[in-house]
């Protein structure tokens, strides 16, 4: 829900880096809640969002960041073993395509993970 929050006050304020961050967590979330049973959909969306990350991120002075090259590359070798390669590259080539509000309502249409019990 944060990160939700995040990227609506991006869009409202038209501020593209400070969406990269929560672009990214959003996807971590997604790709740590999906599983081998999990919801297609759900699981192409989070493979067109890591295209439109990776690309924002290739478009930024992050791109040699060896932080934000190890997330990318942690969240590309998940969905990896989700996918074969040739589906895999035509999602994040969807994902490439994407503007930055279409990025960040489909990162908010995700499904999010499950809230942990208190205490738990």
């Amino acid at each position: 829900a944060i990160l939700n929050a995040s990227l609506e006050t991006c869009v409202a304020l038209g501020l593209v880096m400070p969406a990269l961050p929560a672009l990214t967590g959003r996807l971590e979330l997604a790709l740590a809640d999906a599983s081998a049973d999990a919801d297609a959909d759900a699981l192409a969306g989070t493979a067109t969002l890591f295209g439109a990350v990776e690309a924002l991120m290739e478009r930024s002075s992050l791109v040699h960041d060896p932080f934000w090259i190890a997330r990318i590359a942690a969240s590309r070798a998940r969905l990896a073993a989700a996918f074969d390669r040739e589906a895999l590259r035509v999602l994040t080539d969807e994902g490439r395509d994407l503007t930055l509000l279409e990025a960040i309502t489909l990162a908010c249409s995700l499904p999010a993970p499950a809230a942990s019990p208190a205490g738990g």
